[in-house]
C-alpha cells in the first residue's frame, strides 16, 4: 500500500524516514528565505549611485571615436569624483555643504586635461596634464586646499599656485 512510510536503511545502518529526510531541504529553504527576508535593503546611497553610474554611462555617445568612459575613481567621506578618459572630473554626493545628486561636471578654471583625482575627507584635489597645476576644492578649515590660511573652502577648484613651476 502506497499509504505507509517506508524505512530505509542509510551507509551507517540507521533507519530514517524518507518523507522525513525529504522535508529537511525544505525546512533548509524556508530558513534561507527567512534570512534574506531579515537582511537589510542595500543603503539608498548605494542604490543611488548604481542608478547615478548607470545613467552616466548610458548619457555617454556610443560613438567608437567620442566614448567618455570612468578611467578612476576617488571617494571622499561623502562624496565621490569620478575622472573620465578625456580628462574631465564629474563629482556625486555630498562636499562641504553643496549636494550633488548626479554626477555634475566639475569646471576647472584651466585649458588643461585633469590626469588624476583624490579625495580627504571633504575636500578633492586634481592634478592636471604635465604636472603643470594642481587644483583643489571642497573644505579646507587646517590648510589641506593649499591655497593659505585665509581660504577654508572652494566650491570651485582653484589652482594651488604655490604648486606652479
Amino acid at each position: 500500500n502506497d499509504n505507509h512510510k517506508h524505512d530505509s536503511t542509510n551507509d551507517h545502518g540507521d533507519q530514517h524516514d524518507d518523507a522525513a529526510a525529504a522535508e529537511i531541504p525544505q525546512q533548509q529553504q524556508q530558513q534561507q528565505q527567512k534570512m534574506q527576508a531579515h537582511e537589510p535593503p542595500p543603503p539608498q546611497e548605494t542604490v543611488m549611485a548604481r542608478c547615478h553610474a548607470k545613467s552616466f554611462l548610458e548619457s555617454s555617445s556610443s560613438s567608437d571615436y567620442d566614448v567618455e568612459f570612468v578611467e578612476s575613481i576617488a571617494c571622499s567621506s561623502s562624496s565621490t569624483i569620478f575622472l573620465t578618459n578625456k580628462g574631465i572630473p564629474y563629482q556625486v554626493g555630498y562636499l562641504h555643504g553643496l549636494v550633488f545628486p548626479s554626477p555634475t561636471k566639475v569646471t576647472i578654471p584651466l585649458p588643461l586635461k585633469c590626469v588624476e583625482i583624490a579625495a580627504g575627507r571633504h575636500f578633492c584635489i586634481g592634478r592636471m596634464e604635465g604636472g603643470m597645476a594642481v587644483v583643489s576644492w571642497g573644505a579646507g578649515h587646517f590648510g589641506q586646499l593649499g591655497l593659505g590660511p585665509h581660504i577654508s573652502a572652494s566650491e570651485h577648484p582653484k589652482v594651488i599656485e604655490r604648486l606652479l613651476p
